[in-house]
C-alpha cells in the first residue's frame, strides 16, 4: 500500500516518494526549491511589468504569492538541511540564508513601493 500526501500549494495527492508530473522520478525537495525559486523569479519579473500600470489589486495579488512561495521555500529548505551531509551543510546554509536575504530586500522593497503608491492615490483623492 502506498501513503500518499497532498503536497503544499497543489490540490493533488500523489505517492510520497513522487512529484505530480514527474512520472518515475523519485521526490526530491532539492528539485522543488529550484522550482520554487524560479516561480519566484517569474512572479518578480510580473511585478517589475505592473510597477507602473498594474492595479493595486494585481500588484497585491502577485506580492501574496511570492510571500507563500517564500514560506514553502523555507519549509523546504529545513527538508533540504535534514538531508544534507554534516560537511555540506554550512554551504547549504550560507546559500540559503543569502537567497533569502535578497529576496526578502526586494519583497520589502516592492511592498515600500506599492504602500507608498497606494498613499500617493488616496491622498489625490
Amino acid at each position: 500500500m502506498t501513503q500518499t500526501s497532498t503536497l503544499p500549494g497543489e490540490n493533488i495527492t500523489c505517492p510520497t516518494h513522487m512529484l505530480p508530473g514527474s512520472g518515475d522520478k523519485p521526490y526530491s525537495p532539492k528539485l522543488e526549491a529550484r522550482g520554487t525559486k524560479r516561480t519566484i523569479a517569474i512572479l518578480l519579473e510580473k511585478i517589475e511589468e505592473k510597477k507602473d500600470d498594474g492595479t493595486l489589486i494585481e500588484l497585491n495579488t502577485l506580492l501574496k504569492k511570492i510571500e507563500t512561495k517564500v514560506e514553502m521555500l523555507e519549509t523546504l529548505n529545513e527538508k533540504i538541511l535534514s538531508n544534507t551531509e554534516t560537511e555540506e551543510i554550512e554551504d547549504a546554509i550560507v546559500e540559503t540564508d543569502i537567497y533569502l536575504m535578497d529576496l526578502c530586500m526586494k519583497l520589502d522593497t516592492l511592498i515600500a513601493d506599492r504602500d507608498q503608491r497606494d498613499t500617493s492615490i488616496g491622498s489625490q483623492g
